[in-house]
């Protein structure tokens, strides 16, 4: 049987119909996109969900950071971790509440957001490294395939025969998405980044992070597409989702150059993530 084509259209309405943030969530998510965020009052934003004051502390004292058994307060956690990595936590957390996938066959979520998790230490590493916003890159990271989330919860069917397709003709999955969709989950990822509100830039790096070639500029918001498109394939590359299917997307040889990647420590970014994946990940029971 053949996979009906999705009408982008439909899927936007669809998209538009997921439920908001969180209130005390999108509180947090907005000041870590503020420059005068104050630690108290990301803090005082933590300590209102208490499995959430549970698993930061539990982060921040994990072996990984070095410092086992010597933060006791939300406050000192978010110094030692970095507004970055506090954001990790608690949209990876949002993730596995806001979508049920469970219908998709091929889907697997625990795998899903190990990747994204990496690709989320791997844009803030990269941002950090090349003088960019890290927690802006960090966040664009995590979410740049939530539109397979929202596929595999919405149009399970569908996303599952592109999953099927990838697999047996061993191309990526965006590719075997077009061929079957119409449009792949970077384009449905745009449209949930945009329902949420997030800024213009963040929108247009997961819409376009399977395209970075398409940016030209020096600009911040090019510069981000750049981040979050080499994020995901140095993801992809160490398998940090330890996906017996993976494959490594290809690079753009021009968001390579403009970041000057040649100059930087990559086996420190390298280290940073792998380490990064295995403590955020042993938080979330993955």
């Amino acid at each position: 049987m053949t996979t009906p084509l999705l009408d982008v259209g439909t899927v936007t309405r669809r998209v538009k119909d997921l439920p908001a943030l969180p209130h005390a969530l999108g509180e947090v998510l907005a000041a870590l996109r503020r420059d005068d965020l104050h630690v108290e009052r990301c803090a005082a934003l933590i300590e209102r969900d208490q499995a959430l004051c549970g698993r930061t502390l539990r982060l921040a004292n994990s072996p990984f950071y070095g410092l086992s058994g010597r933060i006791g307060t939300i406050r000192d956690a978010i110094q030692m971790l970095g507004l970055g990595t506090v954001g990790t936590l608690m949209t990876a957390a949002l993730l596995s509440v806001q979508f049920d996938p469970r219908q998709c066959a091929g889907f697997d979520f625990p795998r899903f957001l190990r990747h994204a998790i990496g690709a989320s230490i791997a844009a803030r590493e990269l941002a950090r490294a090349t003088g960019h916003d890290d927690c802006e890159a960090g966040l664009a990271g995590l979410l740049h395939d939530v539109g397979q989330l929202a596929l595999a919860a919405y149009y399970p069917g569908e996303l599952s025969a592109a999953l099927a397709l990838s697999h047996s003709s061993d191309c990526p999955l965006a590719e075997a998405e077009r061929s079957l969709l119409n449009l792949d989950h970077a384009q449905v990822g745009g449209l949930v980044a945009r329902h949420w509100c997030f800024p213009a830039s963040m929108a247009e790096a997961i819409e376009q992070h399977h395209r970075s070639e398409r940016h030209s500029g020096p600009d911040a918001e090019s510069a981000l597409s750049d981040i979050v498109h080499l994020a995901d394939a140095i993801t992809h590359a160490l398998d940090v989702a330890h996906d017996p299917h993976e494959a490594v997307p290809s690079v753009s040889p021009e968001a390579w150059s403009r970041l000057k990647l040649n100059a930087l420590p990559m086996a420190k970014i390298f280290a940073a993530v792998e380490g990064g994946v295995q403590a955020v990940c042993a938080e979330l029971l993955l």
